[in-house]
């Protein structure tokens, strides 16, 4: 069964790391969902960003709406800062570069560094600078080069994983109440840790100590 695990909590700032597979908010099915689950275990909890469900990695949540203003323009100024770690398929000949592809005619922009190349696939590190839905998985497609495990935009790429392979492994903000920039980190979930053999050697220079 999908799950959660709270990673910090101090001072009306919350963060969790969220497994592939558990919707962030309700949806259409009613199914059980990470949002609902806040709100038993903590009472109060406001959502201000989302991640899909075939995705995992860290989300933000304030347990104090005293911070939800802060927090609120943090991210609508794009003061917090989200960077995922994802499996293309093929080939990214730059090392780096930006994805700048319209998403409903609204502007998005992913920012992305390329870290290996293995078995026709690419390991990258993403930094999105818009929020739109799907955002990353969208733009990866758009460039030719889906993201392994996904069933809605990866095409035969969505075949070659059982889940998606992305994964939000860091958070960087500054904490309203604390006022310090904090940095949060989520590993790599063990259901990717097969996929990432090939690039074992450079994980380390993503996750950090």
């Amino acid at each position: 069964m999908p799950f959660f695990e709270t990673v910090y909590h101090n001072e009306g700032i919350l963060i969790v790391n969220k497994d592939s597979g558990y919707p962030s908010q309700p949806t259409q099915m009613g199914t059980n969902n990470l949002f609902d689950q806040l709100k038993i275990d903590f009472g109060y909890v406001g959502m201000h960003h989302r991640l899909d469900q075939p995705a995992s990695g860290l989300l933000l949540f304030t347990t104090d709406p005293k911070h939800n203003k802060a927090i609120s323009d943090g991210f609508k100024e794009h003061k917090i800062r989200r960077k995922y770690t994802l499996v293309v398929a093929g080939a990214v000949s730059l090392s780096n570069g930006s994805w700048d592809f319209d998403i409903n005619n609204k502007h998005a922009t992913t920012q992305w560094q390329k870290k290996a190349y293995a078995r026709r696939m690419s390991l990258l590190e993403a930094e999105i600078k818009t929020g739109r839905k799907h955002q990353i998985r969208i733009h990866a497609q758009r460039n030719g080069t889906p993201i392994v495990g996904d069933k809605r935009y990866g095409g035969i790429a969505g075949q070659l994983w059982q889940r998606l392979a992305l994964h939000a492994h860091q958070l960087s903000f500054f904490h309203p109440a604390l006022k310090q920039d904090l940095t949060i980190k989520a590993p790599i979930p063990k259901d990717l840790h097969n996929l990432l053999l090939p690039f074992k050697a450079t994980l380390q220079d993503i996750q950090g100590p």
